[in-house]
């Protein structure tokens, strides 16, 4: 609780979390509504599923620059921003 509230706030710290925080879905989608970019600190399984991406995308379009390369390919995605 005490996590999602940090990271809800200050999306920049996903940066310096644990790897289990940057796998779990629910930190990092917190973390990408308040700041897309944070996705960049997201595990490498997280930047390739389409809902946390879609997030990310949706609050910051530069997102999809460090999204997992499958997700920069859909077409689903890519428009997500505008």
């Amino acid at each position: 609780e005490i996590v999602c509230s940090v990271i809800q706030h200050q999306p920049w710290v996903l940066r310096f979390a644990s790897p289990r925080l940057r796998d779990d879905p629910a930190v990092v989608t917190l973390a990408v509504q308040a700041r897309g970019f944070s996705l960049k600190y997201a595990s490498d399984r997280l930047r390739g599923d389409p809902t946390v991406v879609r997030a990310a995308v949706a609050q910051d379009g530069s997102a999809m620059e460090v999204a997992a390369p499958a997700c920069r390919d859909s077409e689903e995605l890519v428009g997500v921003n505008g």
